[in-house]
């Protein structure tokens, strides 16, 4: 009798998987921040968000679903984002539509972040795993409360609000590329 019930169910997981689209890796639910943090699916969306002519820093997580690093950060995160609400948050999951953001900023290990200030650009890229993250809140919350200055070389001058992402090869719309990089 039992041998003829685990049949039974084994058949039934089987036929909810291919009747529901259940695959190997798409049963874990994605991490959704909270509603303080933009979720970027594209790299148009990304230059969208972290453009240029932004009056915030913008603090931006690379991710990935299956990563276990990201998920033991992703609560964290989400409460950074409710800490800091003079900041701007985004998250970045690690997907094939945004594969090239991954590939041009040469990000190959996760979670990983940047923080962008309004005027200099990309101004902070650090690893965000557990094991760092009071690191890397401190260096939010220092940017949220702007204790951290800004300093130009002496014969330069603040960019202009056109800010190129040559490194990157990221360029937008007549050569303005709305992301930040220094």
């Amino acid at each position: 009798m039992s041998k003829l019930f685990l049949s039974l169910l084994a058949l039934l997981c089987v036929s909810l998987r291919v009747s529901h689209g259940f695959g190997v890796g798409t049963l874990s639910k994605p991490f959704r921040g909270s509603s303080r943090i933009t979720t970027v699916e594209s790299l148009d969306e990304y230059r969208d968000q972290v453009s240029c002519g932004q009056s915030e820093v913008v603090v931006v997580r690379f991710f990935s679903n299956y990563c276990k690093a990201c998920e033991r950060t992703s609560l964290p995160y989400q409460k950074l984002s409710q800490t800091h609400p003079t900041l701007k948050f985004i998250d970045v999951p690690n997907t094939p539509s945004t594969a090239a953001i991954f590939e041009a900023f040469g990000i190959t290990r996760l979670p990983y972040a940047h923080i962008y200030h309004p005027e200099v650009g990309l101004s902070e890229e650090t690893k965000c795993n557990k094991r760092l993250w009071k690191d890397f809140s401190r260096k939010v919350k220092s940017w949220s409360d702007m204790e951290c200055e800004v300093v130009y070389d002496d014969d330069e001058d603040p960019p202009e609000t056109s800010y190129v992402l040559s490194r990157a090869g990221l360029t937008g719309v007549d050569g303005v590329s709305g992301v930040w990089l220094v």
